[in-house]
């Protein structure tokens, strides 16, 4: 059966999950930071994640974009 190789860090996951290492509402690691220790492209992670979240393993909120002090005008 062929893998896919998101499945290298998904299955981590998921047995951090089982195990109790890993509880609703922690979060998972960043998309960068699976890309850098996996060597994954970010396609390859967001497809881990999309599995994840098919599976109910995990869940994703929108982060509000905020505006910056740098982007306000100066008075």
């Amino acid at each position: 059966m062929k893998k896919y190789k998101y499945e290298v860090f998904t299955s981590k996951i998921e047995e951090n999950i089982k195990n109790g290492i890993l509880k609703a509402g922690d979060r998972l690691p960043s998309i960068r930071r699976i890309k850098q220790e996996y060597g994954l492209s970010t396609s390859s992670v967001q497809s881990g994640f999309d599995d994840l979240m098919f599976k109910g393993l995990a869940t994703s909120f929108p982060v509000p974009v905020i505006v910056s002090l740098w982007g306000q005008k100066r008075k």
